[in-house]
């Protein structure tokens, strides 16, 4: 059997030599998915939406997100299905 490394390894020759979303994109394409992955809208972001980023910004949010998930999300989220499912 081999190790969890050598398995990942062995996968990655197959991935595009232009990114993982190259290939992400082909496989929604080949199955007929809709690619929910970053996209450029054909319209103006709206004003709200731009004045709530400048106040995010403004508040010293500027990082990109843990990635792992936002820790008191993931724990209340954790907290409702152990009482959903009795765990």
């Amino acid at each position: 059997m081999e190790d969890g490394k050598s398995q990942i390894t062995s996968h990655l020759k197959y991935l595009p030599l232009n990114g993982i979303w190259s290939s992400a994109n082909k496989k929604a394409s080949d199955h007929g998915a809709l690619n929910l992955g970053p996209g450029r809208p054909s319209y103006p972001v709206p004003k709200f939406i731009v004045d709530a980023n400048h106040q995010t910004l403004d508040d010293g949010y500027n990082q990109v997100s843990n990635p792992r998930g936002h820790i008191p999300l993931r724990k209340e989220l954790a907290s409702k299905h152990s009482r959903s499912f009795g765990k």
